[in-house]
Formats: C-alpha cells, structure tokens, sequence
C-alpha cells in the first residue's frame, strides 16, 4: 500500500505504538487522530481500494476534545471507548482512558469529499480491538 509523503508509520507503526502503549488500535487511531467518541466508534481497522480515481484533502488537523460536548450525552450509558477482546487482554492490552484532548501531536489526516459505499472494494474487515488478530494481519 502506497504511504502519503508524510506518513513514515503507516498501519503498522500505529499498531506498535498502541502494543508500546499497551492499548489497543481502535483507541491509539482514535488519540492520534483525533476522532471524537461520538462521531465514529472506530471499532474495525479497514483497508479500502479505490474503484475509481479519487480526490483527497490531505493535512494537519487541530486537537479535538474527546466528546464533541458532553452536554448531549449521558456518559455512563454512551459507547465505551474501548472494548478489548480476551486475546488482546492476554497480551497484557488493556481499555484505554482517553484525556480530555485528543489529536495532540502533530498527525495528519485525508477527507475524501462525496466517497460513498459503492465507490471502494473492500479487502478486509478486523476488529481494531482485536490485537492479536491485527498482529497476524499486518505481520508483526
């Protein structure tokens, strides 16, 4: 898969980290890319081919709170940021607890503008609390 220009880590440097962090993909994607909890549960690491030829917006991001405005939500009876599997926890991976700020290292993001379903082929779908099963998938 090719990298953009400034992405020397890709998938499997993020997976490293989040093993380094002893936290899981779904939580060190969501910290590092500043995914608020309640825009998306990032809970499966997808990678996507494109059908067609796409335009992108690529760049830095600002940091972002970790809850758009925890006034709209009950936070006991939201989504939990994390939900590690039992292989996971056997490598000692456990919940991440996400701070207050989230996206505060310099990172980088793309949009693509109008992507719909019909427009990528799927390759593959793993859950990213699943550690193990991500190991083996990216090969490390």
């Amino acid at each position: 898969m090719k990298r953009f220009k400034e992405d020397y880590e890709g998938a499997i440097g993020r997976y490293n980290q989040a093993k380094l962090n002893k936290i899981d993909m779904s939580s060190m994607v969501r910290y590092m890319s500043a995914v608020c909890i309640d825009w998306n549960t990032l809970d499966n690491y997808i990678e996507v081919s494109a059908a067609e030829p796409l335009s992108v917006f690529w760049g830095t991001f600002a940091p972002q709170k970790s809850w758009s405005d925890k006034r709209n939500y009950n936070l006991g009876k939201e989504m939990k940021v994390s939900s590690t599997t039992k292989e996971s926890r056997k490598m000692g991976i456990k919940d991440a607890v996400m701070p207050e700020d989230i996206g505060v290292l310099e990172a980088w993001q793309f949009f693509i503008p109008k992507l719909k379903d019909e427009h990528i082929k799927r390759d593959s779908v793993i859950p990213a609390h699943d550690m193990a099963a991500l190991g083996m998938y990216l090969g490390v």
